[in-house]
Formats: structure tokens, C-alpha cells, sequence
């Protein structure tokens, strides 16, 4: 049956309401590394914490890294959306020769984009937008999220969306950034997409992680590490997208 788009309007705003009302509202800026997130009035309840390393120059110089992973609760046990940000606390200290964070080929419902910088190894980028992410695939049982998420007592949805976004400074400055949904996330509907071939992966999804990715790279060349992530919404599905 038709609905009008009155209706989808009146669910969108719903559940936007739902989001923006818990009472678990982050009200200052998290601290990731070097990073300064803005969760601009979002509920994004903690969820994970863990350090690792990231080597360069074939173990020649490596710089601590800290992740911190947040979810947007759900009407129930399953979260509506994750987010994981990995941040160095500085750069190297001297240039660096980026061998690691190489961006994926893309494929159907898999777009990818490195800025050209697979090219050489001064900078790296990556933007990656997964329309058929398969969450646990991706994860792995054993994975900290996935830990975390099952001591929460947190069902993670099964397949959603997945827009991530690396950049690596000449320096060796480097956020990543995963937002990971269920299928209910708009994207960014009323925006035109820049990519031209965008691998059957719909323009909301492609035009919100573009934005993303823009915001990413100026956190890293700010003085000030400051991250706000593009407007994060629920209630019309990006069209265009995989039913499974």
C-alpha cells in the first residue's frame, strides 16, 4: 500500500525524537587520542575502550593508538547504531611511508575511494561504504566490539550499513572512523553524491560518508583534533540498497 510522505515524515521525526530524548545524552566532547569528538547532543552511550599500535617504515617507528567505541540505543536490546573512532595521539615526529591502511577495491554495494593516494605513500585516505555489511563477518565473535557488546547484554544487528573512513597524515597523524547501522539510517537524502560510479551503493549512503570523510581530514589537520560527524538520522532507508 502507498504511503504518503507525510507519513514517512511524521516516523522520521519520530524516531529522531526517540534518539535525540535518552537520557544518556554525551554533553562534552570525548577525548580519542589527539581527538576531540563532538557528539553534538547525540546519546552515543559508551562501549569500549582499548589501545593498540600502528608501525611504520617496516617497524621503524610506531605510534600508540587509542579506540573508543559508542552505540545509539534501540527500542530494545539492539542498538541502532555503533560507532568505533581510533585516534593517535600525535604524529611521528618525522615523515612517515604509509605501507598500511591501503583502501579496498570496490564492488557491488561496496564503494571505496582512496583520493589517489594509493598512489604514493605521503598520505593515505580511504573511504568506504558498505550497503550490504554483514555486521558479525566484519567483527568476528572474538572481536573487542563484539565482547563488549554480548557483557552489555547487547544484541548487535545482524546487516546494516557500514561507512568508514581513514586518513594518515604526512606526519603520521591518523583517525579512523567506522559508523555502523542497521538499515533504518537515512544518510544524507537531500545531498548530491560526488562519485560518479558509486558501485550500486545508494547516493544518501555515498553523499554521508563524502561528508564524513571531509570531516576526518580536517580533524587530522586541525590544531585542535575536533570531530563532528555529519547529521545522524533514522526512520526512511537510504533506497537503492540491498533487502537481504
Amino acid at each position: 500500500m502507498f504511503k504518503s510522505p507525510a507519513i514517512f515524515s511524521r516516523k522520521f521525526v519520530l524516531l529522531l525524537l526517540v534518539v535525540r530524548s535518552s537520557t544518556a545524552v554525551s554533553a562534552s566532547a570525548e577525548s580519542i587520542g589527539r581527538t576531540e569528538f563532538d557528539p553534538s547532543g547525540l546519546p552515543w552511550i559508551p562501549l569500549s575502550r582499548y589501545s593498540t599500535s600502528l608501525k611504520f617504515d617496516g617497524g621503524a617507528h610506531a605510534i600508540a593508538l587509542e579506540t573508543k567505541a559508542f552505540y545509539l540505543a534501540g527500542p530494545d536490546s539492539e542498538p541502532i547504531a555503533v560507532l568505533v573512532l581510533t585516534s593517535t595521539e600525535g604524529g611521528a615526529g618525522a615523515n612517515v611511508r604509509w605501507l598500511s591502511e591501503t583502501c579496498p577495491p570496490a564492488r557491488p554495494k561496496f564503494h571505496t575511494e582512496d583520493f589517489g593516494t594509493g598512489l604514493n605513500a605521503r598520505t593515505r585516505q580511504c573511504l568506504v561504504v558498505n550497503s550490504a555489511f554483514a555486521t558479525m563477518a566484519y567483527l568476528k565473535a572474538d572481536s573487542e566490539i563484539a565482547r563488549a557488546a554480548t557483557e552489555k547484554g547487547l544484541a548487535l544487528f545482524k546487516s546494516g550499513f557500514s561507512i568508514r573512513s581513514v586518513y594518515g597524515a604526512n606526519g603520521g597523524t591518523l583517525l579512523r572512523v567506522n559508523l555502523m547501522t542497521n538499515r533504518k539510517f537515512a544518510g544524507l537524502p537531500q545531498v548530491q553524491a560526488k562519485a560518479e560510479d558509486r558501485h550500486d551503493t545508494s547516493e544518501p549512503l555515498v553523499a554521508w560518508g563524502e561528508a564524513l570523510h571531509k570531516s576526518v581530514e580536517e580533524s587530522v589537520l586541525s590544531m585542535s583534533g575536533r570531530l563532528v560527524l555529519p547529521p545522524v538520522s533514522f526512520g526512511i532507508p537510504a533506497s537503492g540498497t540491498s533487502k537481504e
